[in-house]
């Protein structure tokens, strides 16, 4: 949304009046691009002043983290953006550098209406960090709007701005050489579902021969009461001393 620049008080106070955040963000988003687009030499030393340190050679996304670090609680640092945002539409509105009118209550009572509507934007960050990020995006798409009418604008403004085309161009490059080896290749990358695989047979391992114990067979003299040939193994027994004849009794 675009502002008059003599209609900007007005539809802040507007905003803040009925709590609508969302033009409290887009106005405070249009008035800090037009810092740091327009204003970036007095922006940056204001922040060096206040114990923010900022370089020239920054890209603008840096030099937004660091104001966004202040939100709500740097005190110096939300009144100095509101007097410098006071100070940017006094300068557009009547072309003359100027800072404080010859009203001085209600100068204050502009830049503390608009600190108070930066405070907010803050305290609505500690409770939902998601509008932190949108804020973020906000102003940068604001500053890449404006930065486009400067024309040759030496300063980066976003840190990481070719890299999503890098990781998209990444995989899109992954993504055809896969497909093209996939069709080069398929008929050996694919293998069929009925084709069986060879085993190799194994071969049969002969049972070990078990030694059979040897049988022999004794007969017994008629007379004894036993009249079959009974099987003994042949087993050594114990020699009785008592049977052998007296030469063999040492």
């Amino acid at each position: 949304m675009l502002f008059l620049k003599h209609d900007f008080y007005s539809n802040f106070s507007s905003s803040v009046n009925a709590g609508d955040n969302n033009s409290i963000i887009d106005m405070i988003t249009n008035e800090t691009s037009e810092l740091i687009v327009y204003k970036r030499d007095e922006l940056i030393e204001f922040l060096n002043s206040v114990g923010v340190e900022a370089k020239e050679n920054q890209s603008d996304e840096k030099i937004i983290d660091k104001i966004l670090v202040g939100f709500p609680k740097n005190t110096k640092l939300i009144k100095g953006m509101a007097f410098l945002i006071y100070q940017n539409n006094l300068q557009q509105t009547e072309g003359r550098d100027i800072s404080i009118t010859k009203d001085r209550a209600a100068t204050f009572r502009q830049i503390d209406m608009v600190a108070s509507g930066i405070t907010g934007i803050g305290d609505s960050f500690e409770y939902h960090p998601q509008l932190r990020k949108e804020f973020k995006n906000i102003l940068l798409n604001k500053i890449e709007t404006k930065a486009k009418i400067v024309g040759d604008r030496k300063i980066k403004i976003r840190e990481n701005a070719n890299s999503k085309y890098i990781f998209w161009g990444a995989v899109i490059l992954i993504i055809t050489v896969g497909v093209i080896v996939f069709v080069k290749y398929k008929d050996k990358l694919i293998v069929k579902s009925d084709a069986k695989p060879d085993v190799p047979i194994t071969p049969e391992v002969p049972a070990p021969e078990m030694a059979q114990p040897t049988t022999v067979e004794t007969t017994i003299p008629q007379g004894t009461g036993v009249s079959e040939a009974v099987p003994t193994t042949n087993v050594p027994r114990e020699i009785n001393t008592n049977e052998l004849p007296p030469q063999a009794v040492i």
